[in-house]
């Protein structure tokens, strides 16, 4: 709701043509409740003459009839007719959410600020009139919401994302503490099983294999094979129950009371026989079913 005048707001806080201690707004420009990106037609002096825009910001400041406090950063413009940057003529626009209540803008507490590099610079206080909605007097404006606001409400999303993130984490580790948790307990298990010698140590497995690779070559009688151990049975040895001649094995196992011996052949066939009191049964073949 404006025309293609633009207002004079010097720096210097003088007013244009007269005594009042505010510019008056309503001849160029009356917002409407509800308005969304409203704009102004603004010509910026100061002492009279144009002030370069250039690598200036524009904001806006304000308390409205309701007194709620306003501040509004980023919404000048240069793309109406007349805009002109180092002339000191802008389009600033009224974020949604402004005019949320009719009624006039306290003029002292309400104006616009030039800032740059070196510091900020009000103007003379404005005299801004909202006027009623009378169509959509049950709906609620939108909440006014400022590019700080705006900055905010993304860092607090961001921040719930990365919380949410960090949560996950806190769970995987402890999940994971939990495995490690059961890793430990199996392995006190096996450390209590190692030290009951329940189960063999890697040092006792090689000597168990190292003793399997070290048998005893016997070509003599098997009934002078008494000692517990593995015999290499080469051709040619007496009391032997299998007709293949040579490379078979023979486990003997026991004590002075009750030996046994295992004898496997070549040809996967297995005997057993027994010597109780210095007396030597007679060979039994076993027979596996497959």
């Amino acid at each position: 709701m404006a025309n293609n005048t633009y207002v004079t707001l010097d720096i210097m806080k003088q007013a244009d043509g007269n005594q009042s201690t505010y510019v008056n707004l309503t001849p160029n420009f009356q917002g409407r409740v509800g308005d969304s990106r409203a704009s102004v037609d603004l010509w910026f002096k100061r002492n009279g003459l144009p002030l370069d825009l250039t690598k200036r910001e524009i904001t806006f400041s304000g308390v409205d009839p309701q007194g709620k406090q306003f501040n509004a950063i980023g919404f000048a413009y240069y793309n109406k007719p007349g805009a002109d940057m180092q002339a000191g003529r802008v389009n600033f626009y009224f974020p949604a959410g402004t005019f949320q209540t009719e009624g006039q803008w306290d003029p002292n507490s309400t104006y616009f600020t030039v800032k740059d590099d070196k510091g900020k610079v009000s103007t003379i206080g404005v005299l801004l009139n909202v006027l009623p909605n009378m169509v959509e007097m049950g709906i609620n404006a939108k909440p006014f919401e400022t590019d700080l606001d705006r900055a905010l409400a993304q860092f607090k999303s961001y921040m719930a994302d990365k919380q949410a993130e960090v949560d996950n984490a806190i769970k995987e580790i402890s999940a994971l503490q939990g495995t490690v948790q059961a890793l430990d307990s199996n392995l006190d298990v096996y450390k209590n099983e190692i030290k009951t010698n329940a189960v063999p140590t890697k040092i006792e497995m090689q000597q168990y294999v190292d003793k399997l690779m070290s048998a005893t070559e016997w070509s003599g009688d098997l009934n002078l094979c008494t000692t517990p151990t593995t015999y290499i049975v080469n051709s040619g040895a007496s009391n032997n129950p299998t007709s293949v001649n040579g490379n078979c094995l023979l486990y003997v196992k026991g004590n002075n009371d009750l030996l046994s011996q295992m004898l496997v052949d070549n040809d996967q066939n297995f005997y057993v026989r027994s010597c109780v009191a210095g007396k030597w049964s007679a060979w039994r073949e076993q027979v596996a079913w497959s």
